[in-house]
């Protein structure tokens, strides 16, 4: 999805430590806020914020799907193409530790219902006992969506 944020500026009517202004950052579809104090208004401030909390979050959601891939592709690294897109739907509806539930889920209200899970036993098909990273849980996703 492509990030989509409604920015505001808010002067503060007391200034604390040289701050004065609340600059938030509200990603639409899903009402997620960003905020950040600032000392006065100007673009490279803001821009330092975007870069930072913005920018610098996506770039860290790499590292699982990286590894993930890599993971899933073993020997054969070759065939990281083919594995982009099991890879990012895994990411979706896998819940995460941290929030509880899967991007899909958040964004939709509901658990996705794939058609393996109606028509094969796919839970005893995958070596689930060896997953103890986010990584491994991914790439064994990734596998079972192949």
């Amino acid at each position: 999805m492509l990030q989509h944020f409604n920015w505001d500026c808010i002067h503060m009517p007391m200034e604390v430590g040289g701050f004065s202004y609340i600059v938030q950052a509200v990603k639409l579809n899903i009402l997620w806020p960003e905020v950040c104090s600032l000392k006065a208004l100007k673009a490279s401030l803001m821009a330092k914020f975007i870069y930072e909390d913005i920018i610098c979050f996506v770039e860290r959601a790499h590292i699982p799907l990286v590894e993930a891939i890599v993971k899933a592709a073993g020997n054969a690294i070759g065939n990281w193409p083919y594995l982009l897109s099991p890879a990012l739907l895994a990411i979706q509806i896998t819940a995460s530790r941290v929030k509880g539930f899967s991007l899909y889920y958040l964004l939709y209200g509901v658990q996705p219902v794939l058609l393996f899970n109606i028509l094969e036993v796919t839970w005893q098909m995958l070596d689930w006992d060896k997953v103890c990273t986010t990584a491994e849980l991914l790439a064994t996703c990734i596998l079972q969506l192949q």
